[in-house]
């Protein structure tokens, strides 16, 4: 039960770590607001010893912000996590937000974070990844490899450079963790599909959708995901010798991987543009923890057993007023800089 994100402050000696039990889901929404304001919501939070992470199997959430090189890694939220367009739209205003900074969707999460520190090491030692994917490989994979048609949902666009060089492209209804996860002759098959040298995603998706591109002839894989499993990111590959490249949102290099045969949706940045604004001038006022807390005053128990955790949440929220007034500014930048 809950929402847990690790809050970690880069200091002249080390870092601090700190623990909410209740605040991915809003996170990066209350700390798009600048430094002043991301750092009061960190330190009302449980601070823990620098060890005392939480296991990145239930992080659903978790912010780095590092003042010396001006730098903030941040993952979760409702709505951004999973949307390539939206993660696009938000990296950007938030940068409006923080002039000068480098904001970055942290997409192996607290790995990310472990690595950034320089404790990757010992991390991965602590939370063990080898358990994670003999459990991912355990069974094997079967990724199915039908093609999408207009009436079909498209999951994923696959590309594929084979030995000869030539690139043909897939519209697939597969998840990519499947595709990824699947044994390497699983793609033999396509072999009977060859039919798109050239492709228009724009066609038949209006957002952009998760790529992923095989280059059979230097063995790299490209990747174009809201989310890419961190047992991908940090252990070997399941196909031997095989390098691979994540890329998130941007897709600025996809054009020339596949010598310039596939024109992508074009980003909705109006619509995205509401969605966001709607979130970040929304009331973030943690109601599952209010009715938890509730629950409790009212109970007769004499007992009640929950764990620890469970109540290591401290609200801060910019009052709308002032949210309204910084954003004014962040929204005018952002339209004239899509012509909006």
């Amino acid at each position: 039960m809950g929402h847990r994100a690790n809050l970690v402050i880069v200091t002249e000696t080390g870092y601090e770590l700190y623990y909410d039990h209740w605040i991915a889901n809003t996170l990066p929404f209350q700390v798009f607001w600048g430094l002043e304001h991301a750092l009061k919501l960190i330190r009302l939070q449980a601070q823990r010893e620098p060890d005392q992470w939480t296991n990145p199997v239930y992080a659903e959430g978790g912010v780095l912000i590092d003042p010396f090189e001006q730098v903030v890694l941040l993952f979760g939220g409702n709505y951004i996590s999973s949307n390539l367009s939206f993660q696009a739209v938000f990296i950007e205003c938030m940068g409006y937000q923080w002039p000068g900074w480098k904001i970055q969707w942290a997409y192996s999460e607290l790995y990310d974070f472990a690595a950034y520190l320089g404790i990757l090491h010992d991390f991965c030692q602590h939370f063990s990844l080898s358990e994670a994917r003999k459990e991912c490989f355990a069974y094997g994979v079967v990724a199915n490899l039908d093609l999408a048609t207009p009436t079909t949902p498209l999951s994923t666009l696959l590309s594929i450079r084979f030995n000869d060089g030539q690139v043909y492209f897939f519209p697939l209804q597969e998840d990519i963790f499947n595709l990824l996860y699947a044994p390497l002759q699983a793609f033999d098959g396509l072999q009977q599909h060859l039919i798109y040298q050239t492709f228009d995603l724009s066609l038949m998706h209006k957002e952009l959708v998760d790529c992923l591109h095989l280059d059979l002839q230097q063995q790299v894989v490209h990747v174009w995901s809201a989310e890419l499993n961190a047992n991908l990111q940090l252990l070997p590959h399941p196909w031997p010798g095989w390098r691979l490249y994540h890329y998130g949102y941007d897709f600025s290099h996809y054009q020339q991987i596949v010598d310039q045969q596939v024109i992508l949706p074009s980003v909705d940045y109006a619509a995205a543009w509401e969605v966001i604004k709607t979130q970040l001038l929304g009331d973030h006022q943690n109601q599952a923890f209010d009715f938890l807390a509730k629950i409790l005053d009212k109970s007769q128990a004499q007992v009640i057993q929950i764990p620890a955790d469970t109540l290591k949440h401290h609200e801060y929220h910019l009052p709308l007023e002032q949210r309204e007034a910084l954003l004014a500014a962040t929204e005018a930048a952002f339209r004239q800089a899509h012509g909006l």
